[in-house]
This record gives structure tokens, sequence and C-alpha cells, in this order.
């Protein structure tokens, strides 16, 4: 396995690399007591705010529990990296399914209809997610199971601030910078000075 990581992170046992981006990277492991097998995701550079918003998104997680979210099954830091220890699914994205050719009418509702009540439950639980994309839902091989990823812009819904104490605090991501994906973004998250702070609508909007 290539990078710094050697092939034992503390209680796991690393099989594979799975995915890497600017800031992390996603691993196949076991834990090596139980055998159960994880998507253990690692912030490779963690500085101060990086990793107090990875925390963030791992308690988060933590806090959900939906049929087409991702069950975080242990957070925290070892040898000096924050890591997420996830329920691992095994599928291609939303993303490069549609790629490979226009899916099914039925099948396209079916998949959007769970994502919509994955997206119902966070908004529920007080939480906004903000950057809704086919990249960001995963469809599990063999069930076809959409499963919606990438809590990263996590942000508290101001309308729902009773439902989700998150150590009192009030949201995740810093305010007045511009996050997300463009072709995705709903208006507010560009411009929050002109059109408001995000809300549920915002995530109704990346739904499309």
């Amino acid at each position: 396995m290539s990078g710094p990581l050697t092939r034992r992170f503390g209680p796991f046992a690393i099989e594979g690399e799975l995915a890497r981006g600017g800031q992390g990277s996603v691993w196949r492991a076991r834990h090596a007591e139980s055998g159960q097998p994880v998507a253990l995701k690692l912030l490779l550079n963690p500085g101060a705010s990086g990793a107090k918003r990875f925390a963030q998104e791992a308690r988060v997680l933590a806090r959900l529990s939906h049929p087409n979210l991702l069950r975080v099954l242990d957070y925290g830091e070892l040898e000096g990296k924050p890591y997420m220890a996830m329920e691992l699914v095994v599928g291609e994205d939303l993303r490069a399914r549609t790629e490979r050719g226009i899916p099914p009418a039925d099948w396209s509702v079916d998949v959007i209809a769970q994502v919509a009540g994955a997206v119902h439950h966070c908004h529920e639980n007080g939480i906004l997610h903000r950057d809704l994309k086919p990249a960001n839902i995963l469809l599990e091989e063999g069930s076809g199971r959409p499963v919606l990823i990438d809590f990263g812009l996590v942000k508290r819904d101001a309308d729902q601030m009773e439902l989700a104490s998150l150590d009192g605090q009030t949201q995740f991501s810093q305010s007045g910078t511009i996050k997300g994906t463009p072709e995705y973004m709903a208006p507010e998250q560009i411009n929050e000075r002109e059109f408001g702070e995000p809300t549920r609508a915002t995530d109704v909007y990346g739904l499309g």
C-alpha cells in the first residue's frame, strides 16, 4: 500500500485504497478482532479547522439512522490522524451509472425517492447536506440500494436547531465562504448576502 500509512492502523487491518481526494482518503479495511469490513476515512493533512470539521461530520453521521445513509461505526484519532470507520458499501456512484447511459424512468424515480427520504431524515434532525449531486450517491452492488455520502459540508438548519444539539455548535461550515459543486449549488450557497442563508430548500434544489 502506498502512502504514509502502514498495513495496520490501530485496530484496523488495511486491505486497499478505495478513493483519494485533496484532503483525505478512504480505505477498505477490516477490524482486526471482529473481522467486520469497514470503509476507513482518513484526514491526511489535518489543520485545526479541517480536523474540527471532520470530527463534526463524524458526529453528525453517528447521530443519523436511515437505510439510505452510511452508518458510522467508530471515529476518533489514531497516530495523529483523524479517522472515521463507516459501513462499507461496494458499488459505483450515480454519476458513473448515468454516464453509461440513461437509466429507465421507473428506476430513476425509485432512486430519487429513496435519496429524498434520506435527505428528509437529515432535515428532521436539523441537518442540511448542501452538496447533493450524483457523485455523492453510491449504488450498492447487488441490492442497488442508493446511499447518500459525503457530509463534509453539513450545516445546521436554523429552523430545526432544537433537534440537533451538537456540542452547542451552530454550524459546521464556515460562513462567508463558497463551498459546494457549482452546477448543483442553489443561489444562496453562492451569495448568502443577497439570497439569505441555506435552508431545506437548498437541498431540494440539489435533488433537482
